[in-house]
């Protein structure tokens, strides 16, 4: 997919430079229409069928065999004792050995609908009223269970005989593939000077001050919270409620002995939960839903699902049906929080049906996880753009207003009406952003995994 990244980049070039000069009898027989003052543009445009068709086919020249990552090649033939023993581990390699155990904790499916989630997010965000559809921001909460659930997965899967070197490895990975690209984002904006409180960005820690300033609202918070929502990229204050989740639960989860797991786990949802009412009752005006402790229970329902589904606890339930049903329970639960106006300020401000809707999410994620590569709902979730965009579906989330505010500020008209073009041409520019990103900068620092395995 590399190769992708310098065509992302000369597109996005492309619409700082001008037409280059041809001989004027070239394109007699050619579209003379003109869009964004470039000659022919009907010519122009119907050459991306050409680059989507070459596309499409070097995709298919790549294989994606049902758990197999793009670019990773599998040793299918070595057996099992061989990649288990130190001299299996010395023949393949540690890095090769490392993908191979990472392979069974991917599942293409969610990488699917990570992307799914992502154009949820981006359609509330790019709304011109986004509480018109802020039933579409429950994308964000999924994301929250889905990190629980599969962090959960991952921790348990260490073969570390020490605590610290667990937790060393795991704290060490999780920065390479959050921090490098979340701060790269964040100097920009520093650098553009769009933040109040820059240096609560940096110390992960805007959520609480999001929350602090609110706890007096004003018309002057409001007005500053709406008018600087896209400026400053305030939605990052949900990967301060992530990454302070993942520097507690770790340890919490490993000084915790296995029997105590879910007696743990459960005391923790029961807290959030009586965090949330606590909050509701003494601050019900203010944003309490950016706190760890409330956004705590989805995280935690989550783990409480990978942790059942650790120690084979759920062999009853069936897979589909369990996908189906929570699927009803979660659209029927938000439709009738909106219908009653009971939805609080979206996730700001959450209501009593977080409990019940984060439960059903938790179903969700692992009826998901649990089904067999066959369903219809997985062949559909690991079509080929979905997987790949998800895999970036990060990153996208980091640049997605950013690539607003790029679009605005080039004042490019495109013959559409103009909220539409403002959504076409952030969204076209996210992409290009997001794949240069991954691919240039992101990819080669999460590399460095390779020599801190989890097993």
């Amino acid at each position: 997919m590399a190769v992708i990244a310098p065509g992302a980049l000369a597109s996005l070039a492309a619409l700082f430079i001008g037409p280059i000069p041809q001989d004027p009898n070239c394109h007699d027989f050619a579209d003379q229409r003109v869009f964004f003052e470039i000659p022919h543009f009907g010519d122009v445009i119907t050459n991306i069928g050409f680059e989507m068709y070459y596309l499409s086919g070097w995709l298919s020249g790549h294989s994606l065999k049902p758990g197999r990552p793009w670019g990773v090649a599998v040793v299918d033939h070595a057996p099992a004792a061989l990649r288990s023993s130190a001299q299996g581990r010395c023949l393949l390699g540690a890095p090769r050995m490392e993908r191979l155990n990472e392979i069974n904790m991917r599942k293409h499916q969610l990488d699917g609908l990570r992307f799914v989630l992502f154009l949820m997010v981006f359609a509330t965000h790019y709304a011109p009223n986004p509480f018109h559809v802020g039933y579409l921001g429950y994308a964000l909460p999924v994301f929250f269970v889905m990190s629980g659930f599969l962090i959960t997965n991952v921790l348990l899967s260490a073969d570390h005989p020490s605590l610290l070197t667990k937790l060393k490895v795991f704290y060490t990975r999780r920065f390479l593939r959050i921090c490098p690209a979340y701060y790269l984002v964040v100097l920009l904006l520093i650098g553009m000077e769009a933040l109040t409180y820059p240096a609560y960005y940096l110390a992960y820690l805007f959520n609480i001050k999001l929350f602090a300033v609110s706890l007096s609202p004003s018309a002057a918070f409001y007005e500053w919270f709406l008018q600087g929502w896209r400026d400053e990229s305030m939605h990052l204050w949900s990967l301060s409620v992530e990454e302070q989740f993942y520097i507690v639960y770790p340890l919490l989860l490993y000084i915790t002995p296995p029997r105590y797991r879910t007696t743990m786990l459960f005391s923790v949802l029961v807290m959030s939960i009586a965090a949330r009412f606590w909050f509701m009752s003494r601050y019900p005006k203010s944003f309490y839903g950016t706190l760890l402790p409330v956004c705590a229970e989805y995280f935690v329902w989550g783990c409480i699902f990978s942790w059942l589904e650790y120690q084979q606890r759920l062999p009853r339930f069936s897979p589909p049906w369990t996908l189906s049903l929570s699927m009803i329970a979660i659209l029927s639960l938000i439709g009738i929080e909106f219908s009653l106006g009971q939805s609080g300020f979206l996730q700001f401000s959450t209501s009593h049906y977080q409990t019940p809707i984060a439960l059903s999410m938790g179903f969700f994620i692992w009826g998901l996880w649990s089904l067999p590569e066959s369903h219809l709902v997985v062949r559909v979730l690991s079509f080929r753009p979905f997987v790949y965009f998800g895999t970036m579906s990060y990153t996208l989330y980091l640049v997605h207003l950013i690539a607003m505010n790029l679009f605005n500020s080039l004042d490019l008209k495109l013959p559409l009406p103009q909220q539409i073009g403002v959504v076409a041409g952030g969204f076209a520019i996210s992409l290009l952003m997001a794949t240069a990103i991954w691919h240039w900068y992101e990819k080669p620092i999460y590399a460095l995994r390779r020599y801190l395995p989890y097993r």
